[in-house]
């Protein structure tokens, strides 16, 4: 029977492969044995261990024999000996043999406590030879700084580039926070590991300074976004040569929930809103500027913010609407308020109710009587409402007016409700009887329909249907103007 010699082949006896050469230049010969499929994996197994020999431009040698035959075999470990050779030549052996071909056959001694042995004597030999190699001189650390001088360069950075918001007064605090929780160590110790430590630190969510309560979750959040951003100034500050592990954007931590965190949402899913009668007793006690506020927060959902930014341009008073026909809605003269909302740029516009039109009247009279041009509402003093105080702190006026007026309404301590929930009052009043989305468009939200985000590109927004609405609220509140 003919056969190529370097193929799987088959004679009266069983399978054979012939592979690879030794040392005087003869081809191997491995007999397989009669079964197919066996043979045919021993013969793969051979293969691979021949590669491996052919890489390293070796031959088939005493050892390698060893294993080779005992693969033919179908053999999954084979036993070694090497009888002539020192215990710690035999260990070596032995340890090389399984560190290349260890993973196509397994090599286990013949004398397990020979390969001990003579293992432990290599073992000792390598310690000898480190002892005597001359010791490298220590690494100097090429990140200088320390974690508080590089939080006080990142703190000048703030103050440098403020943003005029109470968000920058935040940032600061959170920053000096960050130096006080955090102890000082050197950044070059600051890797990976003290990095995780420190989200874990907030994550946990440690106790507010002087309490035994912890700090609240959004608090947690707050601090960890801060951290982060320190982080990403660091890598690129010139001063520093700190930069962030690679992979350092995966590394997520879970705020810890407490149970009073259900007890709190829970109250959060029912809004506290004024009752049609509070808003009367408030209405008759407030003077005409906070009656002013009061009836901007009810008719067009303004807050503070939106009160301290109002401008003349963005009146129309007495007016038909210029995209009456367009939009659908009546052509009778009527007042108006448009304009994009400052935090977010969205467009929104309100009908003005008679009540609100005659406080807006009222309003540019004392405007212009203290020498105010452009905005609605200024102090006294004709400072913008929205105006920091000298000592930078985060402006108060309206929110003192209002508390003002609700400490003359009477009303019990747990009704005395902020401002904001004027504007949650009439929102809240609107999405019962015309839907989310309109509320939506009342509140100036930049998408009001969850289901579809593109409606804003492709149809404009059912402003009639606003001013129904607001028809409707109007009714709803007539009582509070009644006195």
């Amino acid at each position: 029977m003919l056969y190529r010699k370097d193929e799987l082949s088959r004679d009266d006896r069983g399978y054979v492969r012939y592979l690879g050469r030794t040392s005087d230049g003869k081809q191997a010969k491995f007999r397989l044995g009669a079964d197919e499929n066996k043979a045919r994996l021993a013969a793969a197994r051979l293969s691979l261990l021949w590669s491996r020999l052919e890489s390293q431009g070796r031959t088939w040698g005493h050892a390698t024999l060893l294993l080779a035959k005992a693969i033919a075999k179908g053999e999954m470990e084979v036993t070694f000996s090497h009888p002539t050779a020192e215990d710690n030549v035999f260990a070596a052996t032995m340890t090389d043999l399984n560190n290349q071909y260890g993973d196509i056959i397994r090599v286990v001694p013949a004398n397990a406590e020979r390969f001990e042995r003579g293992q432990k004597a290599n073992d000792e030999l390598a310690a000898l030879v480190l002892e005597a190699l001359p010791k490298p001189a220590p690494l100097v650390s090429l990140v200088s700084g320390t974690l508080h001088d590089a939080l006080n360069d990142f703190r000048l950075h703030l103050v440098e580039h403020p943003d005029h918001s109470g968000h920058f007064r935040n940032c600061m605090t959170a920053v000096d926070r960050l130096k006080e929780r955090h102890p000082d160590f050197p950044l070059s110790d600051m890797g990976e590991a003290a990095m995780w430590q420190m989200l874990e630190y907030w994550a946990k969510r440690p106790t507010v300074k002087g309490k035994q309560r912890p700090i609240s979750r959004h608090s947690a959040q707050y601090h960890i976004k801060r951290l982060r951003e320190f982080w990403r100034w660091l890598h690129r500050s010139e001063k520093y040569s700190w930069r962030k592990p690679d992979g350092w954007e995966d590394m997520r931590v879970k705020i810890t929930n407490r149970p009073e965190d259900r007890e709190k949402k829970a109250k959060a899913l029912l809004i506290d809103t004024f009752k049609v009668a509070e808003l009367k007793l408030l209405y008759r006690h407030s003077i005409p500027l906070v009656r002013a506020f009061m009836l901007l927060a009810l008719n067009c959902g303004f807050k503070l913010a939106e009160l301290a930014t109002l401008t003349r341009a963005e009146l129309f008073l007495d007016a038909v609407h210029p995209d009456a026909e367009m939009i659908g809605t009546h052509l009778l003269k009527s007042s108006w308020i448009r304009r994009l909302r400052g935090k977010t740029d969205v467009y929104s516009e309100w009908e003005l109710w008679p009540e609100t039109t005659a406080a807006v009247r009222w309003a540019l009279v004392r405007a212009g009587q203290i020498g105010e041009r452009d905005l609605i509402f200024v102090t006294e003093m004709g400072r913008p409402y929205n105006a920091k105080t000298k000592g930078g702190n985060k402006p108060n006026r309206i929110a003192n007016l209002w508390n003002e007026t609700l400490l003359k309404s009477g009303l019990p301590q747990d009704r005395r409700l902020s401002f904001k929930h004027l504007k949650k009052t009439a929102a809240t009043i609107i999405r019962k009887h015309y839907g989310a989305e309109i509320a939506g468009m009342y509140e100036c939200h930049g998408t009001v329909s969850k289901t579809d985000t593109l409606a804003d590109i492709y149809a404009n927004r059912p402003w009639a249907k606003l001013f129904e609405a607001l028809t409707h609220l109007r009714q709803e509140l007539a009582p509070m103007f009644k006195e």
